[in-house]
Parts: C-alpha cells; structure tokens; sequence
C-alpha cells in the first residue's frame, strides 16, 4: 500500500486516535485525517475519498458499522480498506462485516503494540491480494458507482476463475437486482446459498428479490427472521420496513422503522415508512416533523404529493384529502411549496366530481404562485365545464 495515501481516522477518543497515527507515522504514513464526529466523517468523506479507513465502533450519534455502509451505499466507495476497531466483537456485527467484506478487525483493549501488530499484518495482506480479488473489488467499486455493465465483464472474468465464489455470485445477483432483472438475481443467490447456507446476505439478497417482484409477504416472513440476526444492516430493516407495510403488518414494519431511526436517524426509508404507516392509519400527526428528519422541504412535498396521488389512484381521494389537509395545517400557507399540495387537492376534489370545491383550491394554489402553469390549466379546464353545464 502507498504510504502516500490519505487515511481517515475516526474515533471519538482524540487520545486513542493519537495512539493510531502514532503508530501510522512510524510505519512511514503521513497523510492522515482525524474525526471525532462519525457525522462529520460522512460529510467529508462523500466528497474526499479516501482509499483506508480506520474506524471505531462505538461513535456516538451514528455507529461505526452504519457509517461505513452509508460510506458505501454514497456510490463513492467499494475499493477502500477498512480497520474495524470494537470494543467486543459480536455476531451481529460479525454479519455486517461479513456481508461488506470487510476482513481487518481490532478488538479488546488498544495498546500501541497491538495496533502495530495489526496494521502491519493488514499492509502485508493488502500488498499479497491474489489477481482474483484484486478484479472482484474493481468489480464491486463498478457496481457501487453503478457502472454496471463494467462490474458484470469483470465478475464473469472472476466466476470463471473461482465459479464457487460466494461473494462474487452475491455481487452478480446485486447487479442483476438493480437491473430489476429478478430471475437472474434469485438464480445468483439462490447459488451463492448453496455454497454457504448460512449466509445472512445471501438469505437477505433472496427476500430482496420477493420484495421486489412485489411478493410482500414471502419477503417479509425471511427478513424478519434475519433482523434478529443482522440487526444492524440498514438495507436489510429498510427491506423489512417495506415488506411488512406492503403486508399490511403495521405494527412490525414500525417496530423495524423505530430499530432502523435508532442507529441511522436521518434515514430516509425510515421515516417514509413510518409516514406511509400514518396515513394508512389515518392518524396525521407529527408526520411533517418525521418527514423532516431525513428530506428536505421539496422532497418533504414530493413524498406527500406522491402518497396523494397514491391514494387518489386507488380510488380513496377522500383519503388523499384528509392527507393533504393535515399536511397544509402542519406546514402552513407560507411554506415555500404549499400551493403544490391545493392544487392536488383540487385534483382530489375533481376526482370527486366536486368541481367548484376543485376550482377553490386551485385558485389558492396560484395565489400562492401565480405562474403555476399545471394549476392554471386545470383551472381553466374545469372553469369552462362548469360555464358549458350552467348553460346547459
């Protein structure tokens, strides 16, 4: 490994992230950058890469194990090495770890000696890595950066070398799953299972695939067997908060959503999920509060916006309207995109054949912007019906 390279430390200890670079100057690496703040890592480190990091657990606010799979999930990583450091490695943990193939972990008391000890057996592997591995984390550095068709050439290189290679035939099953191509997936894992049936990703990766195709409650009896074992894997809770709302299993897919907020409170599934449990429930409250846990206010409007025309197409506008009446109270007239949400409710009403209640809402909608183009036409569509039946 270039002792040029830049290298993240993160851990909450400045006095335990002096024993790290201590130690990391005297093995000739200079380029270092400490945080105490797991947050402000992932702030930086989207937009710095770095190609090592060394990562404590225990970090308030946002764990090790979570950061690193939002490092990953970014899109910007799939290369990088990681140093794993807890106080106690458990089997929970164990099973992230497993799933990201991430294989360097320091664990117990940290001296100086053994992070020396560890450091340099991990350079000394990372600078042996056999041909094959070196192409599979090219391949899962494509596929993370979604450059899929590049990930599949290379993996098809690796699987003809080593065809029993699980990790590689998950990786393949991955691509084919953000492809939507759900046959070829479930035959990837479904291998991948066989070669190692107690593989919590692989099981995961198959109940992926059901919920996918849209089958919510095979989906949903697999994924809540493996939260009990892999309770910190964000996309496993978030795969089990929509399988179980899509089940209709509100209670579960909340328990999930309240597990997935705790250990990643800005996660956007979570809070998504739980509103949608809201509003199936017809109970409104506090869901603007939940939404802006984790968007921003027009993204906040689009998922509203969305779960509106949800209901409004599955024939309950009268539910949609209750919806985006609670939303308008909670956000208020003066929220910079307030008039999106009357003019779906003008949609709603006219959905309801209430054409004068629909024209109301869509003049407040262009009160509040004048140049709302969607709201001048419809308003002046429905206008006219209504002049053509009075004169009628």
């Amino acid at each position: 490994m270039q002792k040029s390279m830049p290298i993240a430390v993160i851990t909450p200890d400045q006095a335990e992230a002096d024993l790290f670079t201590a130690v990391l100057s005297e093995l000739g690496f200079k380029k270092f950058t400490v945080f105490t703040s797991a947050k402000e890592a992932f702030e930086v480190c989207v937009r710095q890469l770095f190609p090592m990091f060394i990562i404590r657990m225990e970090m308030p606010e946002l764990s090790g194990i979570v950061l690193i799979q939002k490092l990953r999930e970014s899109g910007n990583y799939g290369l990088e090495v990681h140093l794993f450091v807890c106080n106690q490695l458990d089997s929970a943990v164990l099973n992230v770890l497993y799933e990201y193939d991430l294989n360097y972990v320091l664990s117990g008391e940290i001296r100086k000696n053994t992070i020396r000890e560890k450091l340099q057996y991990m350079f000394a592997q990372e600078s042996a890595l056999h041909p094959n591995e070196l192409e599979y984390r090219s391949a899962r550095s494509a596929m993370y950066t979604n450059h899929l068709a590049m990930s599949e050439d290379i993996l098809r290189k690796v699987l003809k070398s080593e065809p029993l290679l699980e990790k590689a035939l998950v990786l393949m099953g991955d691509i084919y799953l953000r492809r939507a191509e759900s046959t070829n997936a479930m035959q990837m894992y479904r291998k991948a299972l066989t070669i190692n049936s107690s593989s919590v990703g692989a099981a995961h990766k198959i109940a992926a695939v059901y919920l996918m195709r849209g089958e919510y409650t095979q989906a949903a009896n697999a994924l809540n067997d493996l939260v009990k074992l892999n309770p910190y894997n964000i996309k496993l809770l978030e795969n089990a908060g929509l399988s179980n709302l899509g089940a209709d299993r509100l209670d579960i897919a909340k328990s999930h959503m309240e597990r997935l907020s705790g250990i990643d409170a800005t996660n956007q599934t979570a809070s998504e999920v739980m509103v949608s449990i809201k509003i199936k429930q017809g109970d409104y409250a506090g869901m603007i509060d939940l939404l802006r846990r984790s968007h921003d206010e027009k993204s906040l409007i689009q998922f509203l916006n969305n779960a509106g025309v949800k209901l409004s197409k599955g024939h309950d506008p009268a539910g949609a309207l209750s919806m985006y009446k609670a939303a308008v109270e909670q956000l208020g007239d003066e929220h910079k995109y307030a008039h999106a949400i009357y003019y779906n409710m003008g949609v709603a009403w006219r959905r309801l054949d209430n054409a004068p209640r629909a024209i109301q809402l869509l003049k407040k909608a262009l009160r509040l912007k004048s140049d709302f183009e969607k709201a001048q036409v419809l308003l002046e569509e429905l206008e006219k019906l209504e002049e053509s039946g009075k004169a009628s």
